[in-house]
């Protein structure tokens, strides 16, 4: 071990000069001491640096939650045509931690008296798809949800062809116990997804239906979604992954049988998550997150396995990680300290779980409480912005936008920068809802985000700040419309604000926003 940590370490020092614009500025001068924001950042780089040397060039994001505010930085870039690094709002497959979400999914299930974790997790299934049996002891949904199965560890993508219940069948026909159901703590994502074709089963519904709208949407979980391409999914916010090998992976767009490992989401989605894992008081699902954490099963070492959880009861730790082909993240829960930790990373070669647990060693992070926004708002639009006056809710004025060329390819990147007045206290985390038409008014695209790259969340608004919202749009090689029209609003989750009516607001309530001619020339 010491020899791979100096291997690290090593390989760390030869890619400090290239990853040092990455991570941080340089130090100001003395007598200009950093802002909390840049100490934070600074703090966190400096446990992601050894880490990242493993795969330099891919995307990884890091976000904290304490003082009930979300931070969130990220380091190395989002895709091979994107230089920047990830933020708040970019999408990381999530890969094993919707196990999380499916321990939820199951004591809910569970309060609804729709099932029971002692139920034959057989009797949920269709009929044609058979779970091996050995010593005489059934699998339960318990032992599928602690991994007490006896399932092997299968790799997820040994079950990505799998489309129809024949399959299904056929390739379980093959597998057998390692040992009797209850008897070993044996990690085991395949026992994962058969949990969630079970409770798919159960409720007539796909696991990822059931996952998005049962648990993620009531969260506030709106950027949490499945594999499916539509109009809906911005793919400007895609981190582009990266095998062990370093090879670049394509975007997914295919949704298997067995599909509770088929989701995306963003650090803000993981640290809504988070939040109520830490204190769920008066939340809809404040009874499932008790159900899961009261259900436990001492092990070994110590620590004991939850529905969806590791916890460590002497440290009150809660922390669980999670892989697919290419990408890793990792969730910690320090309830001691009243903070919790998420990491993406955007490559099979990182080591997540380890860096997490370097993140969490960190004694006095400063407290996001102090932070205060850098370069996101503005005492008035600059001179050559197309200036509007449009009054949402009482409380936000859209102020106008600024377009860097009227005239784009397809291809080419639509840079539009956004002017948003806070009129009054919002209280409420709210995303920028973008919609893009063409001549003929049919949705083309999506670009809905957080304001100001998730840096500037909209709670922290202050009554006379002039927002800055900078959104860059990527336009598909094949897109066939001769004009694009963005439609703007601001909302939460399917909530979204009435602005007042006027000529630049349609009958929907959409936003006129500014509209590009696309040329082929």
């Amino acid at each position: 071990m010491p020899h791979r940590r100096a291997f690290l370490l090593g390989t760390a020092g030869l890619a400090v000069g290239v990853l040092a614009g990455c991570y941080s500025q340089p130090k100001k001068p003395y007598p200009f001491a950093p802002t909390p924001e840049e100490e934070l950042k600074e703090r966190i780089a400096a446990r992601v640096r050894a880490f990242h040397a493993a795969a330099p060039e891919a995307g990884i994001a890091v976000g904290l939650w304490q003082d009930g505010r979300p931070t969130v930085h990220g380091f190395g870039r989002t895709s091979f045509h994107d230089p920047r690094p990830p933020n708040a709002d970019s999408l990381f497959e999530l890969g094993g931690l919707g196990e999380i979400l499916l321990g939820l999914l199951l004591t809910e299930l569970v309060a609804r008296q729709r099932a029971s974790l002692d139920d034959p997790a057989q009797s949920h299934l269709p009929p044609s798809v058979k779970l091996p049996v050995q010593g005489g002891q059934v699998v339960t949904l318990r032992h599928l949800a602690q991994h007490t199965s006896g399932l092997p560890q299968v790799a997820p993508t040994t079950f990505e062809g799998v489309r129809d219940e024949a399959t299904l069948a056929t390739e379980l026909g093959r597998v057998t116990l390692e040992t009797p159901a209850g008897q070993r703590f044996q990690p085991s994502s395949l026992g994962i997804a058969l949990l969630g074709h079970a409770l798919a089963t159960r409720e007539g519904r796909p696991i990822g239906w059931l996952l998005r709208n049962r648990i993620a949407q009531p969260l506030g979980m709106t950027s949490t979604t499945t594999f499916e391409r539509n109009v809906a999914l911005d793919e400007n916010r895609l981190v582009e992954g990266r095998d062990v090998r370093g090879q670049l992976a394509q975007p997914r767009f295919d949704v298997p049988l067995l599909a509770t490992h088929a989701l995306r989401t963003s650090l803000n989605d993981l640290l809504r998550l988070l939040a109520v894992m830490l204190a769920p008081g008066t939340h809809p699902l404040a009874t499932a997150v008790q159900a899961v954490l009261a259900a436990r099963r001492p092990l070994g070492d110590g620590t004991e396995v939850a529905l969806g959880w590791r916890i460590d009861p002497r440290s009150a730790l809660l922390w669980q990680s999670g892989e697919s082909a290419s990408f890793r993240a990792g969730v910690l829960v320090d309830r001691a300290r009243s903070r919790a930790v998420a990491v993406a990373a955007a490559s099979a070669a990182i080591d997540v779980r380890g860096l997490l647990f370097e993140i969490a060693r960190e004694e006095a992070l400063p407290s996001s409480r102090t932070l205060r926004p850098t370069g996101h708002a503005v005492r008035e639009l600059p001179a050559d912005a197309v200036r509007a006056d449009v009054v949402i809710d009482g409380r936000v004025r859209f102020a106008g936008y600024r377009l860097e060329s009227p005239v784009a390819r397809p291809g080419e990147t639509l840079r539009i920068t956004l002017y948003w007045q806070c009129l009054a206290r919002l209280g409420e985390d709210l995303r920028v809802t973008v919609s893009g038409t063409d001549e003929n008014g049919r949705e083309r695209l999506r670009a809905d985000h957080y304001p100001a790259d998730g840096r500037y969340p909209t709670y922290q608004w202050r009554p006379g700040d002039v927002v800055v919202d900078e959104v860059q749009i990527v336009l598909p090689l094949g897109f066939d419309a001769a004009r694009l029209t963005l439609w703007l609003g601001l909302g939460s989750g399917a909530r979204a604000l009435r602005p007042e009516p006027g000529p630049s607001v349609d009958l929907a309530g959409r936003i006129h926003g500014p509209s590009v001619e696309i040329t082929r020339k």
